[in-house]
């Protein structure tokens, strides 16, 4: 009987290694193939991000540039449409200078050109039907306090041009 119960403690410490061994390996295999697929997976959404973070970015750089393009047609805009109200102004100072004081050296070469730059306005603006044009009484040059009111020079008309929104 104590053979028999030496052979069952021999055996069990032997197989109870083996068991032990087994388990451990077996273990070890499935945590390595465990890493393997966690880390193809980790690999796989990082790729995929990035991708996504790329195709963010040239959209992000896309938008910028076309606001940058924007803001500068924007100041383009703004500068041609500040020339061309101070030519207006300017235009305007010239007329009403030439009217006030037509003896002046130079209001007639102004007037002159004024009086073109009407011409052409006019011809720009009768082809248009979307300029309303408005014509007041014609104004007399010579609005001094003069004595000699029989040599009046001729009389001009002031022209207002409105273009309603287009």
């Amino acid at each position: 009987m104590a053979d028999s119960i030496l052979n069952k403690k021999t055996i069990a410490r032997v197989f109870g290694s083996w068991k032990t061994m087994h388990t451990e390996t077996k273990e070890e295999k499935l945590k390595k193939e465990a890493d393997s697929t966690l880390n193809r997976e980790l690999a796989d959404l990082a790729a995929k991000y990035n991708k996504e973070i790329d195709m963010l970015t040239k959209r992000l750089n896309e938008a910028l540039r076309n606001l940058d393009e924007a803001e500068k047609n924007k100041q383009d805009i703004q500068e041609n449409l500040k020339k061309a109200f101070m030519r207006g102004v300017c235009a305007l100072n010239f007329e009403a200078m030439s009217i006030l004081k037509p003896g002046e050296q130079g209001a007639d070469e102004s007037l002159g050109d004024q009086m073109a730059l009407t011409k052409q306005t006019e011809n720009i603006t009768q082809g248009n039907p979307n300029f309303n044009s408005l014509v007041l009484n014609p104004v007399d040059d010579n609005m001094s306090q003069s004595e000699d009111r029989s040599q009046s020079s001729p009389k001009k008309n002031i022209v207002f041009y409105q273009n309603p929104k287009v």
